[in-house]
């Protein structure tokens, strides 16, 4: 599955009820039975989520051509909680700012390689500007990626196929 095929999949998955039958109404020719679509309450979209969510679909479907990547995981210290759980998951070691995935796999040059999504607009923190420079400071590779297809090509070349 090469990455325009993963999109549409992530695309399809995502759209509407009323949007797919309305296509499948139009490629039939006929009209439907009728459907009432029920409007849910607007989310606030993660862009930063799905393209995530792209990125590790990709990594899973091509773990057989690059073995690397049974290494690559999220790490999942963002989002928000319940005061009582964040309380909890900073008592566990939870750290502010620290990066969205990471390939624990070196290279001939770092130790392993650490990325962060962003959304189109997104900008990097104040602490996850300071953990970017210590890790680059410890001999890790560190990319900001805006799209799942950035964090593929940073991947890839981290591991000298690209």
């Amino acid at each position: 599955m090469d990455f325009g095929q993963l999109r549409g999949y992530m695309r399809m998955k995502n759209s509407t009820v009323k949007a797919y039958l309305d296509v499948v109404e139009e490629m039939s020719g006929k009209e439907s039975i009728g459907y009432k679509v029920v409007k849910a309450p607007r989310k606030r979209v993660q862009h930063e989520a799905h393209e995530q969510e792209a990125l590790f679909t990709w990594a899973r479907l091509q773990e057989k051509i690059y073995p690397e990547l049974e290494m690559l995981f999220a790490i999942p210290n963002g989002g928000s909680r319940h005061k009582i759980e964040a309380a909890n998951l900073k008592k566990q070691g939870v750290k502010s700012g620290v990066l969205d995935a990471y390939l624990s796999v070196p290279s001939s040059k770092y130790h392993g390689l650490y990325i962060e999504m962003k959304s189109e607009k997104g900008k990097v923190s104040e602490k996850q500007d300071w953990w970017i420079g210590r890790l680059r400071g410890y001999g890790y590779k560190v990319e900001v990626c805006y799209s799942a297809e950035s964090a593929i090509n940073a991947i890839k070349q981290y591991l000298g196929v690209l």
